[in-house]
């Protein structure tokens, strides 16, 4: 049997000649593309169909492919990647096409696992669907043609709710609808054909659902496309369904001048029909009963459409149907309505579940596959990679299921206390099924440490919580419909895009499930009103999830369009800006994070998020939610301002931001990720007696939750901070260790900033052995293994469009250079290739100062960069130039004027520059013996760097330089300089914040000079 295709009892195909005549000739047509959509209402035999077409595509041999009849009904091909990897089981059962398909999937499956930075999974997956098509028309090419079937269509109409239609979410390229309108039309030499039928839309839905798809589907697929609505059978068809049906002695079954009565009551829909021979074969125990109906209403046969009487005589004639079936004074009646309660398909093991013998749940299957309203399905075998060592296969019984059009119709006049039923059926499937079932795969799922195991387990646990929810809704709709809640959080927070689709359209299904008879409002909605879940409140839940989504998938220039929707027109989405401050806040909190990954600081939404901030309570004050929306809120504008190089304001937020994630005890890992940002805005500004202890507190979570990604990140902080602080040992352990994870896991962006870290700390290691002048061939390989590096991470940022790395490892190639022409001038006969290094190092430098992604602070430190290439060369005039620009780049107001008040504090990080801008005037000034003027530069870019941190190693660095220039002098001299500077720092000692006094107290102490 073929995976994922519905099995009916075999006749010959009664009617469909013009249907099959068009299939049979688009199937030969090599080269040529051809589409079909055939629809009609239930029971015309859109299925029965598609599987002649199969019969088709078998006959003609191995030149042709079938994908198999993929039945969207299914869970298992409800996301765009589970639609492709559907197809490419089906066309290439033998692997011999789809295999770099197959392995960039395994790949994308293993780096979600591994819990990967959403924007390289997004990357990911957009790429699988280019290989997909691109390996799909390599097939074609060798192929007579490629045919691919699509049931059950009127599935992708459930992807609609009031959310998505207003906001135009229809397009997101997670969903189906977007991935077939957008990646099939690229196929080639393909016969694709959709079947599926009408669904009339929910109360609050404005669309025609019908008109909606055949539109999108004409605008994608342009005259390619044909749109076919299958008439019911006509009167002579009819007949030859009965004497098919029963070939021997139709008219022993049912009487010859019945047959106009049952084409009108049935309206010639095959399934009513086959299900009328079932009964009068098989099921009905007085088939009398049954020809009586329709002998009753012969006189009908001639009214016209649109008569009440006949409407109403069709509406009997189906209940009459259903209700003999489910007759339950008969075995096969009790069998049927165990599994008409059952819609997610029932084998052996779910019957015994349920309370029936398996001998009897067996014998009664077995004896149900010739029944026409009974279908089969064999769920995909989805698997681990292949190169793990205990490969995990989804759970692939065969399950049985009715007819989708007897759920539908499905009422209490069937099945006596249907309600109550169908809820105890339902629960004792989630205490004795799936709960069982789902408990077992999580336990083996946590002691799975090679995430190559944990693939197939984790598919084959969704597969079973997908299910799950369906039961959970019955039972009780709130507390299903938080449980949707609950696993959709999961699910997106972990980038288990699949799975979250497929809870969503089974939640949607459920919700917008529509009434048995057309007009009827939606069958279920009631009972979520009575749990207390209002339709509004669904509404803007739905709204948050697709923020969240779009958030935790790196998906932001969409999350920046949809919340300015939000924003424009609240009342669209049942949200009241002065009631839902909490819910608002939530929303604002990820449009603010995602419009500063997109484009930095945006003092227009960072003003509108403090009112929002303003309108919340105090956080010792705020219900559970309202603590929630505080911490984001304050954390998005804290990243804000981090963008804005407002790092005082920045730790204000996050600190708030900590405290409330941490009165929650919930929320881990964004607790984790806002400690690596705070952790690395501390280091900016110099507080690493604090930036310390909270990246190790991120690093701690992070193990506990085993996330690589994350994990990686905080190694990457860690780095950052250890170079910042002179530990360079540590920093490049740490670096190396980010790096490693963020390789794995295909990450250029981490790979790229773990190179800068490590090359940072390679860099200043060989300066610091350079200019002690010993192991200098250390110093060597380290700068040649620093460029190598950072030639590396270039590569990759070319590669990856990242140009705002490229201008910061254009920085670190220039800086690299500088120390190489450093070391070569202090090597003999090294001046002519010190020429070289240092006019590269020039080049690199502008390079990066050019670049629009550098601030005014980085573009200051480049400035200064650069003014020491031009000293080390020998050009003062060019380093002084270079020198002034870079304070003309920070401005006046940070810079320190004895004559009026200090400048403000609140931006640290401008203080780094100036300071570096003064330790250079001084290093140039004592390398031209100027040593009272070297001096006053050094106290300066003292005073500067106190500012920027009381406790930044860079104060006590130069202690050691000041005292490489002077311990030689006499001491005379040394005395000299010394009453100097104190007479000049008496003004500077006076200010306590600057710290000049305990400068010159350090360095009388350092050279022991006594003064008289």
């Amino acid at each position: 049997m073929n995976h994922n295709q519905a099995l009916t009892s075999k006749i010959p195909l009664i009617g469909r000649k013009d249907e099959l005549a068009y299939l049979r000739d688009c199937l030969y047509a090599r080269g040529e593309n051809h589409i079909i959509y055939f629809w009609a209402e239930g029971g015309y035999g859109k299925t029965r169909l598609l599987e002649e077409l199969r019969s088709m595509v078998e006959a003609g041999g191995p030149a042709f492919a079938f994908s198999g009849i993929i039945d969207l009904y299914h869970t298992d091909t409800h996301s765009n990647s589970d639609v492709e990897r559907a197809i490419v089981d089906g066309l290439d059962r033998a692997g011999k096409y789809f295999r770099d398909y197959r392995e960039q999937r395994e790949g994308f499956q293993l780096l979600r696992e591994r819990g990967a930075d959403p924007g390289v999974l997004e990357a990911h997956r957009r790429d699988l669907s280019a290989v997909f098509v691109r390996e799909a028309r390599e097939m074609a090419h060798d192929m007579r043609k490629l045919v691919i079937c699509f049931d059950t269509m009127e599935v992708l109409q459930y992807e609609s709710s009031v959310v998505e239609e207003n906001a135009g979410l229809e397009e997101v390229d997670t969903r189906v609808r977007y991935w077939m309108l957008e990646e099939l039309p690229k196929l080639a030499n393909v016969l694709i054909v959709f079947a599926g039928r009408p669904k009339s839309g929910s109360v609050d839905q404005s669309v025609n659902h019908q008109e909606r798809l055949a539109h999108d589907l004409g605008k994608a697929f342009g005259n390619r496309l044909r749109v076919w609505k299958l008439p019911n059978l006509d009167l002579e068809e009819t007949r030859q369904f009965i004497h098919a049906l029963f070939p021997e002695d139709a008219a022993k079954y049912f009487p010859e001048e019945l047959l106009p009565s049952l084409h009108r009551l049935t309206g010639g829909r095959p399934v009513f029909i086959h299900l009328i021979a079932d009964l009068l074969a098989k099921l009905a125990q007085e088939p009398r009963i049954l020809l009586e109906v329709f002998q009753k209403n012969a006189h009908l046969v001639d009214a016209p459409d649109g008569d009440p009487r006949l409407s109403e005589a069709q509406r009997l004639i189906k209940s009459h149907i259903l209700g003999t079936l489910f007759n339950q004074t008969g075995e096969m009646g009790v069998v049927l309505s165990n599994i008409a309660l059952i819609p997610k398909g029932v084998d052996p093991d779910i019957l015994e579940a349920v309370g029936i013998p398996r001998e009897d749940a067996e014998r009664w299957l077995t004896a149900m596959e010739d029944l026409s309203i009974v279908k089969q399905f064999k769920a995909w075998p989805d698997v681990t990679p292949s190169g793990a060592a205990d490969a995990e296969r989804l759970d692939h019984t065969t399950r049985t299921f009715l007819h989708d059009e007897v759920y539908r119709l499905l009422n209490p006049s069937m099945i006596l206390g249907l309600l109550i039923r169908e809820k105890q059926t339902a629960s004792t499937l989630i205490k004795e099924y799936y709960q069982k079932h789902i408990e077992t795969l999580q336990k083996r799922i946590d002691a799975a440490r090679d995430p190559q195991q944990r693939i197939g387990l984790r598919t084959q646990l969704h597969k079973y919580q997908v299910e799950r929810l369906y039961y959970a809704l019955v039972c009780n709709a709130g507390e299903g419909y938080h449980e949707y809640l609950r696993l959709s959080e999961e699910a997106i927070r972990n980038r288990w895009t699949g799975y979250s689709i497929r809870l969503l359209d089974e939640f949607l299904r459920f919700y917008n499930e529509p009434g048995t008879e057309e007009g009827d409002p939606p069958r279920r909605r009631a009972r979520f009103a009575d749990a207390g879940v209002t339709h509004d409140a669904v509404i803007r839940e739905s709204v948050r999830l697709w923020m969240e989504r779009f958030y935790w998938w790196g998906q932001h220039e969409k999350a920046v369009r949809f919340a300015a929707k939000i924003e424009a027109a609240p009342e669209t989405f049942h949200i009241d800006p002065q009631r839902d401050v909490a819910f608002l806040a939530n929303i604002y909190a990820r449009w603010l994070d995602s419009a500063a990954t997109l484009a930095g600081y945006d003092e227009r939404l960072v003003n509108r998020a403090n009112a929002l901030i303003a309108r919340l309570p105090r956080l010792e004050q705020c219900a559970p939610e309202e603590t929630v929306a505080v911490a984001r809120l304050h954390y998005a504008i804290g990243f804000q301002y981090r963008n804005g190089g407002l790092l005082h304001h920045a730790v204000e937020h996050y600190v708030i931001a900590k405290a409330a994630f941490r009165s929650l005890n919930a929320y881990h890992d964004e607790l984790a990720i806002l400690l690596n940002s705070l952790a690395y805005v501390y280091a900016q500004q110099g507080r690493m007696e604090l930036a310390r202890p909270v990246a190790d507190e991120a690093l701690q979570i992070n193990e506990s939750m085993g996330s690589d990604y994350s994990r990686g990140l905080t190694y990457s902080t860690l780095a950052a901070v250890y170079g910042m602080i002179g530990d360079y040992s540590r920093a490049v352990e740490y670096g190396q260790e980010a790096l490693s994870i963020f390789r794995d896991l295909e990450d250029a962006h981490g790979s790229c900033r773990a190179y800068q870290h490590i090359t940072h700390a390679r860099r200043r290691m060989a300066r610091r052995q350079i200019e002690r002048g010993w192991r200098l061939d250390s110093a060597r390989m380290m700068l040649d293994t620093t460029i190598a590096e950072l030639n590396s991470a270039q590569t990759i940022a070319q590669e990856h469009g990242l140009q705002a790395r490229e201008a910061e490892i254009n920085a670190g190639l220039g800086r690299a250079y500088r120390e190489y022409g450093r070391l070569l001038n202090a090597t003999q006969g090294g001046l002519r290739e010190a020429t070289q290094a240092f006019n590269k190092s020039r080049a690199y430098l502008e390079e990066a100062i050019k670049s629009p992604n550098v601030d005014e602070v980085e573009c200051a430190n480049l400035l200064e960069d650069l003014a020491e290439v031009y000293a080390l060369s020998g050009d003062d005039p060019q380093a002084a130039r270079c020198l002034a620009k870079a304070e003309e780049t920070i401005g006046p107001d940070y810079q320190i004027a004895l004559d009026r008040p200090l400048p403000k504090r609140e931006r640290n990080e401008y203080f780094w520059p100036l300071g570096k801008v003064e330790r250079l005037r001084g290093r140039m000034a004592l390398e031209r013996k100027d040593y009272p003027a070297g001096l006053e530069h050094f106290a300066r870019a003292y005073a500067y760097f106190a500012l920027f941190s009381p406790d930044s190693v860079q104060k006590e660095a130069m202690l050691g330089t000041i005292y490489d220039y002077l311990r030689g002098l006499p001491l005379a001299e040394q005395a000299g300089l010394l009453r100097h500077i104190q007479q000049w720092g008496q003004k500077w000692s006076a200010i306590p914040e600057l710290g000049v006094g305990k400068f010159l107290d350090d360095l009388k102490e350092l050279l022991g000079v006594p003064l008289t």
